[in-house]
């Protein structure tokens, strides 16, 4: 348990932590970061000083990047900026891995016991562990594909 806390102690203390959801200073940093012209050192909101080991928040995938660059230039404001994020356009890391894992599981059933992948895809889909999987709450996405598709053979027993 010590070794916990001082992990969590030690990401707090070196992170840099955004919330789940893309945010207008979320966007910032990543433009300011993304530029080799931001060279404010001092700001909180560069991190070419490597001030940061870990930032958590949402992925900035090809999509972020387009709406950072035309916010960057002037094309979109910051209210649509912040329409566009809400509007649920955006990837973020929960959702990749969650995908992932489903794809992972539903190959493990096919390989393990031969079924066409819509029968692999209904027996996951209809299960209580793809139901706690997709639920971010219960943090069942941060364990791997492996452990998942445990549960799920567990359940179907």
């Amino acid at each position: 348990m010590d070794q916990i806390w001082k992990l969590t102690k030690w990401i707090y203390q070196n992170a840099c932590i955004f919330s789940d959801k893309p945010t207008i200073e979320w966007a910032i940093f990543i433009r300011n970061n993304r530029d080799r012209r931001f060279t404010d050192i001092g700001s909180l909101e560069c991190n070419l000083d490597c001030k940061y080991d870990v930032v958590i928040g949402p992925v900035a995938n090809d999509t972020v990047g387009l709406l950072i660059r035309q916010f960057s230039r002037g094309t979109i404001n910051a209210e649509y900026l912040r329409k566009e994020f809400d509007f649920g356009r955006l990837t973020n890391q929960q959702q990749e891995m969650i995908e992932y894992t489903i794809q992972e599981v539903i190959g493990y059933l096919i390989e393990d016991y031969g079924i066409t992948m819509e029968r692999a895809m209904e027996q996951f889909y209809m299960s209580g562990t793809f139901e706690k999987l997709t639920d971010v709450e219960t943090g069942l996405y941060l364990e791997g594909s492996a452990y998942v598709y445990e549960l799920l053979k567990r359940e179907n027993q």
